[in-house]
């Protein structure tokens, strides 16, 4: 699901109309001081014009890396999904509405790579689980004395879906948290955190803490995405298996091409009567793509951890990197900022 905010004012109006701000604060100050014949007031205005012409640069540059930086990235982006035949990262990519906006591509990809594959993936897990979840609640005891029942047969077929079903939950929540972190970035890092931090830098006090915000704004609204396209252009791709799974979990029968019974592939999978429920039971005994279909279950949920977990902690690392590089060069002292926060706390 998308989240449409619309502003009055675009982020870069927001930014230019601070930085104007601070510096009519300056040529206030700088007559004052004129007036009243202070040389250290004058100086100290003086120096916040440069100031505030800083401010005027640091905006070209988001600017700049918004502008041509996502053209360029989204350029990158599909020479390598087409390279590593990543076709849902292509698709995003190529979408017109996504052309120039990291953000927004790696929105759609989540959208329509991994998590479209992982709700096909719980439904199939669900569907391979039915008739072996039915036998192995069923034992059998003769005088108060419990006997074997169909968990011998298939309590490993069971676990392994459960696993199977409980892994795919964690990665669909943490493929919604990756999306709704873009959904921040991309409606709250411009237009609230950038300008926030050009007001603070105007204040030799703040300044410290407004060109953190400033880095913390163009680090999660510019690199956090990019670095993530590039790191799924250039990793293997789950697409094939991601569609040979949506095919089953659409249930359409395969049953000339992979061997899967048709009968399987009904809408109402559950056991209506002991006479359906035997007829599927033999059906699935000792066919050999059941096993088959189990472990390209196991080996989809472990690409998928890649996208989930790896991924996105590298990008958080490339994030955080650029944050710390750049805090400095807009004026902030992160040793500061630190040493206060722990006074704080």
């Amino acid at each position: 699901m998308d989240v449409n905010v619309s502003f009055p004012l675009g982020w870069e109006s927001l930014c230019v109309i601070c930085a104007l701000i601070g510096f009519f604060m300056a040529v206030l100050v700088h007559m004052a001081a004129k007036a009243m014949g202070l040389q250290n007031l004058d100086m100290w205005a003086k120096s916040e014009y440069m100031q505030a012409g800083a401010s005027f640069l640091i905006i070209l540059l988001a600017i700049g890396m918004v502008q041509a930086g996502g053209r360029i990235a989204t350029e990158i982006t599909s020479k390598l999904a087409e390279a590593s035949d990543n076709v849902e990262l292509l698709g995003a990519a190529a979408n017109p509405v996504n052309i120039g906006d990291p953000v927004r591509i790696a929105k759609a990809y989540l959208t329509e790579g991994p998590l479209k594959c992982e709700v096909n993936m719980y439904k199939w897990a669900r569907r391979l689980n039915t008739w072996a979840e039915f036998w192995n609640g069923i034992s059998i005891s003769v005088g108060n004395v419990e006997g074997t029942g169909g968990g011998f047969f298939y309590a490993g077929r069971v676990s392994v879906t459960h696993y199977a079903a409980q892994s795919i939950t964690y990665l669909a929540l943490f493929h919604y948290i990756q999306y709704h972190m873009l959904n921040f970035s991309q409606y709250v890092m411009l237009q609230i955190f950038l300008p926030i931090g050009i007001i603070l830098r105007t204040f030799a006090p703040t300044r410290g803490t407004g060109g953190f915000m400033i880095a913390f704004a163009l680090g999660f609204a510019f690199v956090f995405p990019i670095s993530y396209l590039f790191i799924v252009a250039m990793m293997p791709s789950t697409a094939i298996a991601c569609s040979q799974i949506g095919v089953q979990a659409d249930y359409i029968s395969n049953a000339g091409k992979a061997g899967f019974a048709e009968e399987f592939l009904v809408d109402d999978p559950c056991p209506n009567n002991a006479g359906a429920t035997v007829m599927n039971m033999m059906k699935s005994e000792g066919d050999t793509t059941m096993q088959s279909e189990l472990t390209r279950l196991q080996r989809s949920v472990g690409q998928l951890y890649l996208q989930a977990v790896f991924y996105p902690m590298v990008c958080l690392i490339v994030t955080f990197t650029f944050i710390r590089q750049t805090s400095s060069l807009f004026g902030a002292d992160l040793a500061e900022i630190g040493r206060g926060l722990i006074k704080i706390i």
